[in-house]
Protein backbone atom coordinates (compact mmCIF):
# COMPACT_ATOMS: atom_id res chain seq x y z
CA UNK A 1 0.00 0.00 0.00
CA UNK A 2 1.56 3.29 -0.63
CA UNK A 3 2.02 6.21 1.41
CA UNK A 4 -0.51 7.98 -0.17
CA UNK A 5 -3.16 5.30 0.76
CA UNK A 6 -2.04 4.96 4.28
CA UNK A 7 -2.80 8.37 4.73
CA UNK A 8 -6.02 8.36 3.13
CA UNK A 9 -6.94 5.28 5.78
CA UNK A 10 -5.80 7.00 8.46
CA UNK A 11 -7.72 9.92 7.81
CA UNK A 12 -10.62 8.36 7.26
CA UNK A 13 -10.15 6.23 10.22
CA UNK A 14 -9.98 9.21 12.39
CA UNK A 15 -12.85 10.71 11.27
CA UNK A 16 -15.02 7.89 11.41
CA UNK A 17 -13.86 7.94 15.12
CA UNK A 18 -14.50 11.35 15.53
CA UNK A 19 -17.72 11.40 14.14
CA UNK A 20 -18.83 8.40 16.03
CA UNK A 21 -21.45 8.55 18.80
CA UNK A 22 -20.42 10.77 22.09
CA UNK A 23 -18.32 12.99 20.35
CA UNK A 24 -18.84 16.31 18.38
CA UNK A 25 -20.42 15.53 14.57
CA UNK A 26 -19.09 17.64 11.91
CA UNK A 27 -21.81 18.42 9.21
CA UNK A 28 -20.11 18.18 5.94
CA UNK A 29 -21.85 21.25 4.15
CA UNK A 30 -19.80 21.16 1.15
CA UNK A 31 -16.09 20.00 -0.38
CA UNK A 32 -14.90 22.37 -3.17
CA UNK A 33 -11.37 20.56 -4.22
CA UNK A 34 -9.75 19.66 -1.14
CA UNK A 35 -11.45 22.40 0.87
CA UNK A 36 -14.58 21.21 3.23
CA UNK A 37 -16.96 23.65 4.32
CA UNK A 38 -18.57 21.99 7.88
CA UNK A 39 -20.69 23.11 11.02
CA UNK A 40 -20.47 22.07 14.01
CA UNK A 41 -23.75 21.50 16.01
CA UNK A 42 -22.31 22.92 19.62
CA UNK A 43 -20.96 26.38 18.88
CA UNK A 44 -20.00 29.89 19.88
CA UNK A 45 -21.72 32.58 18.67
CA UNK A 46 -21.62 34.60 15.58
CA UNK A 47 -23.65 31.93 13.63
CA UNK A 48 -20.73 30.42 11.32
CA UNK A 49 -19.23 27.94 9.20
CA UNK A 50 -15.52 26.00 8.95
CA UNK A 51 -13.22 25.66 6.31
CA UNK A 52 -10.45 23.17 6.15
CA UNK A 53 -8.19 21.51 4.38
CA UNK A 54 -4.49 20.74 5.09
CA UNK A 55 -3.26 24.03 4.47
CA UNK A 56 -6.00 25.97 5.55
CA UNK A 57 -8.73 26.35 8.73
CA UNK A 58 -10.32 29.33 8.77
CA UNK A 59 -13.56 30.42 10.54
CA UNK A 60 -16.33 33.04 8.58
CA UNK A 61 -19.34 34.45 9.61
CA UNK A 62 -23.06 33.03 7.88
CA UNK A 63 -25.05 36.38 7.78
CA UNK A 64 -21.95 38.77 6.43
CA UNK A 65 -19.09 36.46 5.49
CA UNK A 66 -16.49 37.88 7.35
CA UNK A 67 -13.13 35.94 8.36
CA UNK A 68 -13.70 35.83 12.68
CA UNK A 69 -10.50 33.35 12.75
CA UNK A 70 -7.86 31.66 10.69
CA UNK A 71 -6.18 32.65 7.68
CA UNK A 72 -7.05 31.66 3.99
CA UNK A 73 -5.52 32.38 0.73
CA UNK A 74 -6.96 35.10 -1.62
CA UNK A 75 -7.69 32.69 -4.25
CA UNK A 76 -9.42 30.05 -1.91
CA UNK A 77 -11.01 32.79 0.09
CA UNK A 78 -13.05 33.78 -3.66
CA UNK A 79 -13.84 30.29 -4.39
CA UNK A 80 -15.13 30.06 -0.49
CA UNK A 81 -17.04 33.50 -1.24
CA UNK A 82 -18.65 32.46 -4.30
CA UNK A 83 -20.23 29.26 -2.70
CA UNK A 84 -21.08 31.26 0.33
CA UNK A 85 -23.03 33.96 -2.32
CA UNK A 86 -24.79 30.87 -4.01
CA UNK A 87 -25.30 28.68 -1.10
CA UNK A 88 -26.17 31.22 1.57
CA UNK A 89 -29.51 29.18 2.71
CA UNK A 90 -27.89 26.01 2.55
CA UNK A 91 -25.67 27.32 5.53
CA UNK A 92 -28.12 28.79 7.07
CA UNK A 93 -30.65 25.76 6.84
CA UNK A 94 -27.37 23.35 8.17
CA UNK A 95 -26.88 25.74 10.67
CA UNK A 96 -30.59 25.57 12.23
CA UNK A 97 -30.73 21.81 11.99
CA UNK A 98 -27.54 20.84 14.00
CA UNK A 99 -28.45 23.26 17.13
CA UNK A 100 -28.74 20.93 19.53
CA UNK A 101 -31.30 21.96 21.86
CA UNK A 102 -29.03 23.05 24.74
CA UNK A 103 -26.61 24.96 21.95
CA UNK A 104 -25.86 28.33 23.24
CA UNK A 105 -26.57 29.74 20.11
CA UNK A 106 -29.80 29.35 18.63
CA UNK A 107 -31.11 29.19 15.02
CA UNK A 108 -30.42 31.86 12.20
CA UNK A 109 -33.85 33.60 11.89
Amino acid sequence: MSTTSNLELLSFLLETIINSDGIERRKLVSKINSVKVEIYPTEHPPPHFHVKSPEIDATFSIVKFELIKGTIDSKTKKQIEIFHQKHKQLLIDTWNETRPTDCSVGPII
